[in-house]
C-alpha cells in the first residue's frame, strides 16, 4: 500500500486529505485525514509500521513545525512532538536506529541549514487475550503393564 497526504489543491489550499493506493488493484482508498494541512512536507515510514509527516507549508505558505503520525490499523493520524525549526521541501531519513533525520529545507525567505532527530515513540503492545487450550486426542486408552517384582535386597556383611 503507498499512503499519499496533503499537498495544495487546485485552489492552492494545503490539503488535509490522505488516501491509500493498492498497486495490486489499481484502487484508491480515502482514509483518516491530517489535522494540519500541508504540502511541501516529508513522509517516513518508520520502523514500527507508522508514517510520520513532518513539517511543510500552510495556507499561507509559512513553514510548519508541526509532525503527524499515521497509524495504519486505526487509519487515523495523531499529533506528536513538533520540530524545533520549522522546515518544508526538506529531507528526512530513517536511520538504522529507528530515529528520522530532518535536515535542510525552507523557512521562508530563507534556506534552513539546519538538522534535527526525532524519536518515534515505542510500539503499543497488542493485547493478546486468553489462550485457549485445544484438547489433543489420546487415542485408545492403553493398559499399563504389570509391575515387575522387585529384587529383595540382601544385607551387605560389614
Amino acid at each position: 500500500m503507498v499512503l499519499v497526504a496533503g499537498g495544495f489543491d487546485d485552489n492552492g489550499t494545503a490539503s488535509t486529505t490522505a488516501e491509500l493506493y493498492d498497486p495490486a488493484t489499481g484502487t484508491w482508498t480515502v482514509t483518516g485525514s491530517l489535522n494540519t494541512g500541508r504540502s511541501g512536507h516529508t513522509a517516513t515510514l518508520l520502523s514500527n509500521g507508522m508514517t510520520l509527516a513532518a513539517g511543510g507549508f500552510d495556507n499561507n505558505g509559512v513553514s510548519s513545525v508541526t509532525a503527524e503520525l499515521y497509524d495504519t490499523t486505526s487509519g487515523s493520524w495523531t499529533v506528536t512532538g513538533g520540530l524545533n525549526n520549522a522546515r518544508g521541501r526538506h529531507t528526512a531519513t530513517l536511520l538504522s536506529d529507528g530515529m528520522v533525520l530532518a535536515a535542510g529545507g525552507l523557512d521562508f525567505p530563507t534556506i534552513n541549514a539546519s538538522t534535527e532527530l526525532y524519536n518515534p515513540p515505542a510500539p503499543t503492545p497488542t493485547p493478546t487475550g486468553t489462550p485457549t487450550v485445544t484438547p489433543t486426542p489420546t487415542g485408545t486408552p492403553r493398559v499399563s503393564p504389570r509391575p515387575r517384582p522387585t529384587p529383595h535386597s540382601r544385607p551387605t556383611p560389614h
